[in-house]
């Protein structure tokens, strides 16, 4: 019997090691894009009509790319913390300028 489950294990290994490189890659890249949708949504949204809406999302995919950027994705899941709204003041920040600068205003 432990004969066999160590057979099991060893099989069992490459083939975890060969596909766990490739899962935690789709795994990050889904990560990834449904964050952004989900936070440029919620940021276009919380813009509310004082903010044309296509600004608002150059602004809000701006914002999000900045923040993915400097924060792991255990941060982005969980933002409530001095680190992560420092983070995204200064991303804000340097986008608006950066719209600002590209509107020529």
């Amino acid at each position: 019997m432990l004969r066999r489950a160590a057979t099991l294990v060893i099989l069992a290994m490459p083939l975890a090691a060969c596909g766990d490189s490739e899962f935690k890659q789709g795994f990050d890249e889904g990560f990834d894009k449904s964050w952004k949708k989900s936070f440029v949504k919620s940021c276009v949204k919380g813009a509310g009509p004082r903010v044309e809406a296509g600004m608002a999302a150059q602004l809000c995919d701006c914002i999000a790319g900045q923040m993915q950027e400097k924060l792991t994705r255990a941060e982005l899941s969980n933002p409530v913390s001095a680190h992560s709204e420092e983070v995204g003041k200064e991303a804000t920040d340097a986008c608006v300028a950066k719209l600002v600068k590209q509107g020529g205003g």
